[in-house]
C-alpha cells in the first residue's frame, strides 16, 4: 500500500512538470501581450491629450508645459528630457499659390502664378517641430525638417523658409490629400495640421516580444 501511494505522488510530479512546459509559456505570453496592450492604450492617451492642447495653441517650448507632457506619460517612464519616451510635435501646412505670393515669389495675377523662387509650391511643409523627452529614441514617421531652419527655442520655422527652402518639406506626410485650390471643401492651402507622435520603451520579454516599444500618432 505505501509503495502504491509513493508511485501516485511520483506520477503527479511528472504530470506537473509536463504541464509546466505548456502553461508557463502561455502565462508569460499572456503577460507580455497584456502589458503591451495596456501600454499601447496609455500611449494613445498621451498622444490625444497632448494633441488637444497643441492644436489649441499651448506653447510646449515652455518648461512648465513640457513638464505637463512628462506628467501625462509618467507611468510609461516619460520625462521632459531623457527618460523612456519621446513625444514629437509637428505643425504641417501646404504651400499654395497665395503662400508663394505672400513670400514674394509669385506674380500679381489673380490667381497668382508661382515663380521659380517658390521652391515648395505644391508640397506639404513643416511650420513647426518640437521634440520632448528622449530625442534619440525614435525619429518622426513623417520626416524631419533641416535643423538649421528650426528655431532652437520655439521650434518654429518662418513662412519665408517653409515656402522657399526644400529642407522644410514634409513629403512623407500623407494623412491628408493635397488641396486642389479650386474652392473644394476640406483642408486648404495655408491651413495648419497638427500632428503628435509618441514612442515609449516597454519591459522586454525575451522570446515573446522582439520590438517592445509602443508608438502612436494623432492628427488634429
Amino acid at each position: 500500500m505505501p509503495t502504491h501511494q509513493y508511485s501516485r505522488q511520483g506520477g503527479s510530479a511528472v504530470e506537473f512538470a509536463l504541464l509546466t512546459v505548456v502553461w508557463a509559456p502561455l502565462l508569460l505570453g499572456t503577460l507580455a501581450i497584456g502589458t503591451t496592450m495596456i501600454r499601447g492604450l496609455q500611449t494613445i492617451q498621451v498622444v490625444r491629450d497632448t494633441g488637444h492642447m497643441y492644436a489649441r495653441g499651448v506653447d510646449f517650448s515652455l518648461n512648465g508645459n513640457q513638464a505637463m507632457v512628462a506628467w501625462l506619460g509618467q507611468e510609461l517612464g516619460m520625462a521632459a528630457s531623457g527618460g523612456q519616451g519621446v513625444v514629437i510635435l509637428s505643425t504641417i501646412t501646404y504651400v499654395g499659390r497665395y503662400q508663394c505670393k505672400a513670400a514674394g515669389v509669385a506674380d500679381s495675377a489673380d490667381p497668382p502664378n508661382p515663380t521659380a523662387g517658390c521652391t515648395n509650391y505644391g508640397h506639404f511643409v513643416f511650420a513647426h517641430r518640437l521634440t520632448i523627452g528622449n530625442k534619440p529614441l525614435r525619429a518622426s514617421s513623417f520626416g524631419n525638417p533641416d535643423a538649421a531652419l528650426v528655431d532652437a527655442t520655439t521650434g518654429y520655422i518662418t513662412s519665408d523658409n517653409y515656402v522657399k527652402q526644400a529642407g522644410a518639406r514634409a513629403d512623407s506626410f500623407t494623412l491628408l490629400p493635397k488641396p486642389k485650390e479650386d474652392g473644394t471643401d476640406g483642408f486648404q492651402a495655408g491651413g495648419f495640421a497638427y500632428v503628435v507622435e509618441a514612442y515609449f520603451l516597454a519591459p522586454e520579454f525575451p522570446g515573446f516580444l522582439n520590438h517592445p516599444g509602443t508608438y502612436s500618432y494623432a492628427l488634429f
